[in-house]
């Protein structure tokens, strides 16, 4: 007695037998069935087409081997399945890895895979050191997660975009003197003028303070700024760093002292001594400077004399004024440098004269001695 054994496949693929009579597939032609004798083990075998695997057997037969045996004792029907698969390729710009899941892509270095049709496969980005990740972009793929899920129904790729992560590198300068910072290597800081800049994590840079004139550099400052003893700094997080410039200490003086009328002269008595001077002085708050006339190394009796306005810190010029209100002889002014509210003297000096201040008859008589 004979019975039939028939084929069906499904996907692409081939299916013969042995013995032979079937051979059953686009690529082998259509003879999908063929009577046997009862008894027979018919062997089948199974033969993917491109772009496809063998996924398993149905019907009369089973199992996943491509090589399946079956014994005719009556009529049959056995079902080859074959599965389309399609490659997800992975593409990167910058410095990060994809991994997928199911497995498969481990990108770095594995970066396409091929799956079965519908199999959902879910990537996942992980930026490397000093990269960030920006987001997904390609014909399967578009977003800014880092896991993205992608359903295989055709081949397709997805590329992941990583970039540098920057911080922010600023300079402050504080302090009363002047000056400007710049950077190295070359990143446009130029404080001065422009006293922030970008720069990739974990670049190195080295700053380089330089006081104008008249001032100087006294160190750099701020809890972010982690600078080392050769001024340089590895830029990992947002990071502000101070330089302070002072002012150079001047030593406190005067100079310059002029007097009008010039000495000696013979003034009538209420007359005016005019004093012009220049002055330096560091005092950060200012100071107060006065002119006094002395006789034989004592403040002379009956002056009469001008008050001091607050001179700024730095250099300047500056007046006063004395006279004497009774006859007498000048031979010294002394001049003093105050702090701001007297509480230290910071400079002093005597300037020998030679003004007499008597009665008009001395202008009469031009004589020394007919003015006492």
């Amino acid at each position: 007695q004979r019975f039939t054994l028939t084929v069906e496949t499904s996907g692409s693929g081939t299916v013969t037998s042995e013995p032979g009579g079937i051979s059953c597939g686009a690529a082998a032609g259509r003879d999908c069935s063929e009577p046997y004798n009862q008894g027979t083990v018919v062997t089948l075998t199974a033969a993917v087409g491109n772009g496809f695997i063998f996924s398993g057997w149905g019907g009369a037969c089973s199992g996943t081997d491509v090589i399946t045996k079956v014994t005719i004792d009556a009529a049959k029907s056995c079902k080859a399945n074959f599965t389309q698969r399609f490659t997800l390729s992975v593409k990167k710009s910058g410095t990060g890895t994809v991994t997928s899941d199911p497995s498969g892509i481990s990108c770095g270095e594995d970066c396409s895979e091929p799956y079965n049709q519908g199999t959902q496969v879910t990537l996942t980005a992980e930026a490397g050191p000093g990269f960030r990740f920006v987001g997904w972009d390609d014909e399967m793929c578009a977003g800014e997660s880092l896991k993205i899920t992608i359903a295989m129904v055709r081949d397709g790729s997805c590329t992941a975009f990583f970039a540098k992560i920057e911080f922010t590198l600023t300079i402050q300068k504080e302090g009363t003197g002047s000056g400007s910072v710049n950077d190295s290597p070359e990143k446009d800081i130029r404080c001065g003028r422009d006293c922030s800049q970008n720069y990739d994590a974990g670049s190195p840079v080295t700053l380089s303070a330089s006081p104008n004139s008249g001032s100087e550099f006294k160190g750099w400052s701020g809890n972010t700024c982690k600078i080392n003893a050769n001024n340089g700094l590895e830029i990992n997080a947002n990071t502000t760093c101070i330089a302070t410039f002072d002012l150079v200490p001047v030593p406190d003086t005067l100079s310059n002292i002029s007097f009008s009328p010039s000495s000696p002269s013979l003034l009538i008595v209420n007359d005016s001594v005019n004093i012009t001077f220049d002055y330096q002085t560091s005092e950060e708050n200012g100071v107060r400077i006065w002119a006094r006339p002395f006789t034989n190394d004592e403040l002379t009796s009956n002056y009469s004399a001008s008050g001091s306005p607050l001179h700024p810190v730095g250099t300047g010029a500056g007046t006063q004024f004395f006279t004497i209100t009774t006859t007498a002889k000048v031979n010294q002014v002394r001049f003093q440098m105050w702090t701001d509210g007297q509480t230290k003297l910071l400079y002093e000096t005597f300037v020998d004269v030679g003004y007499t201040f008597g009665e008009e008859r001395c202008h009469i008589s031009q004589s020394l001695t007919s003015c006492l």
